[in-house]
C-alpha cells in the first residue's frame, strides 16, 4: 500500500536539472476492472497519458 510520501521528491526544483541528482519516478500505478463474465477471454487494454511534453517532443 502506498503512503502519502511515496511519490514526493525531496529536492528543490533547480536541483532536478543538476546531472546525477538521484531521483525515482516509480510512482505510476494502474487499476483495471473487468466484469466477472469476461475473465476467461483476453481483453485489450488502452492507456492514454494526457500531457504536453515536459521537456521536449510535445505536439
Amino acid at each position: 500500500m502506498l503512503s502519502s510520501d511515496d511519490c514526493v521528491f525531496n529536492t528543490t526544483g533547480e536541483q532536478i536539472w543538476i546531472p546525477f541528482t538521484p531521483l525515482s519516478k516509480d510512482c505510476l500505478y494502474l487499476n483495471m476492472w473487468i466484469s466477472i463474465n469476461d475473465q476467461q477471454e483476453p481483453l485489450a487494454v488502452m492507456v492514454w497519458f494526457y500531457g504536453e511534453g515536459f521537456v521536449s517532443e510535445s505536439v
